[in-house]
């Protein structure tokens, strides 16, 4: 990653002697990047998990005399203190039933207490569901319907720990033919039923993914993930079925995706048809996916086919290389070397680094130095290979005398980061010589940037020199 050419140099120095003060301990992102990217992140997480029913709303009536207690339970929650947060909210509902906040307190309370896992607290979660259907059915999670939905998951945990109603309301809402915002609430019961007594749940999910069933997409997209997890002759000749044959090409590459999951002769050859007979790239990425899950003799040979193929889309030949590579043959390795002679895409000399640094062995090392050192080799090339042959495990002796013999700015910024990612002391002298000796400011700043990373004292030490007038 390049650093931020606005950033100053002084700003980057007190970053990095920052850094391992805050305990920061990524060693592949920039100092202001990473945290300015955490928090975005951070935001976005909680603003998205409050709208799926995952978290509470921020507060928002401050005037609300439930508003202190609110935040506390708010708090506790995301601590993942459930037993806490279910006595706080509890609390408010108790006392302040008039509150803005009452409405949804009691879900909370629920989702706190279904979170412990004991089957008294689950009771008391159905009870607590209960009471707000009573008292508040036009609370914001009902009508949302997450209070329905979290309602059938905890019923499935109490039928599957012997209760004989919550058993009986498993069965009714996993049978039940609503295809709206009950969805949710039917999929959470089948996969409760699935767990409980599979063959009477599997028929009403293959139902479900008929074409004359009334249920949306979405429904026949959980269904398919359900019927994956449960691997019956049954259940497979269904995925087979809807892998080449639905007419909605979504649910048929997300069939040929899960085929992963059956590893039989038949599903494999399945899979091998449809990459003969399609030319769409998106649903051959599956397909490799999925064969690249079943091994055997057949697979390779398909697998090294594709990687070969130089009319097959980039992508695809790709996710050949990679999962030949997981076949664990030492023939794919030499196969995989050949094949780099014979290549001259960036992208897939890149996939043939990533796949053979997983070998970590001497061999291999050797020859990625080999390529890096290869002045007829592109410079971009021969960046990637000394970052994949550290990838490897490669001594960081080997790359003495390289950062002065590349003057590429590229390939030196890949030299820093391999210095930068090293546990070898000697590692941190070299950056110290870098960050003094370089005149481009860029690559100077890079240096700086991972003795900021480093716990090193040396690294400490040097930073403060930079410091002084």
């Amino acid at each position: 990653m390049k650093t931020n050419r606005t950033m100053g140099p002084t700003l980057v120095l007190l970053l990095a002697l920052a850094a391992p003060l805050a305990g920061q301990e990524s060693r592949t992102e920039q100092a202001g990047e990473a945290e300015e990217a955490y928090r975005a992140t951070a935001e976005l997480y909680e603003t998205a998990a409050a709208t799926q029913g995952q978290l509470p709303r921020q507060p928002w009536a401050s005037q609300d005399p439930a508003d202190g207690l609110y935040r506390q339970a708010r708090e506790a929650l995301n601590r993942s203190n459930y037993r806490q947060a279910a006595e706080l909210y509890a609390q408010l509902a108790a006392e302040y039933g008039e509150s803005a906040y009452a409405a949804d307190a009691l879900y909370w309370q629920a989702f706190a207490l279904y979170r412990t896992g004991s089957t008294r607290n689950l009771q008391m979660a159905a009870d607590a569901l209960l009471r707000q259907a009573e008292m508040y059915a036009q609370a914001a999670t009902r009508s949302s319907g997450d209070a329905r939905a979290l309602e059938a998951r905890i019923r499935g945990e109490l039928a599957k720990m012997g209760d004989a109603e919550s058993a009986e309301y498993i069965a009714l809402q996993a049978t039940q033919e609503v295809c709206d915002d009950e969805d949710e609430v039917r999929m959470a019961a089948l996969n409760a039923l699935l767990q409980m007594d599979s063959e009477k749940a599997v028929p009403i999910l293959i139902k479900a993914l008929k074409e004359d069933s009334p249920c949306d997409e979405d429904l026949k997209h959980q269904a398919i993930f359900l019927i994956s997890q449960h691997e019956t002759p049954e259940t497979e000749a269904l995925m087979i079925d809807l892998a080449k044959n639905d007419p909605d090409p979504e649910i048929r590459m997300q069939a040929v995706f899960w085929l992963s999951n059956f590893g039989s002769d038949q599903a494999a050859d399945v899979l091998m048809s449809i990459l003969d007979s399609s030319d769409d790239p998106d649903l051959q990425l599956q397909a490799l996916f999925a064969l690249g899950q079943h091994g055997g003799e057949d697979v390779t040979d398909v697998l090294r086919e594709y990687a070969l193929d130089e009319s097959h889309d980039e992508d695809v030949r790709a996710q050949a290389i990679f999962w030949l590579m997981q076949q664990d043959e030492i023939d794919d390795t030499r196969f995989l070397r050949d094949l780099y002679d014979s290549v001259e895409s960036e992208e897939i000399k890149q996939t043939i680094f990533h796949s053979l640094s997983q070998q970590e062995d001497e061999e291999t090392v050797n020859w990625m130095m080999e390529r890096a050192l290869d002045e007829d080799e592109d410079m971009e090339v021969r960046g990637m290979a000394i970052f994949w042959a550290t990838q490897a495990g490669m001594d960081i002796s080997r790359l003495e005398g390289l950062y002065e013999r590349m003057d590429d700015q590229d390939v030196r910024q890949q030299l820093i980061m391999a210095y930068g990612q090293s546990d070898d002391p000697a590692a941190v002298d070299r950056l110290i010589q870098i960050a003094r000796a370089e005149t481009d400011p860029e690559l100077k700043k890079h240096a700086i940037f991972w003795l900021g990373q480093s716990n090193d004292p040396r690294a400490a030490d040097f930073l403060l020199t930079l410091l002084e007038p």
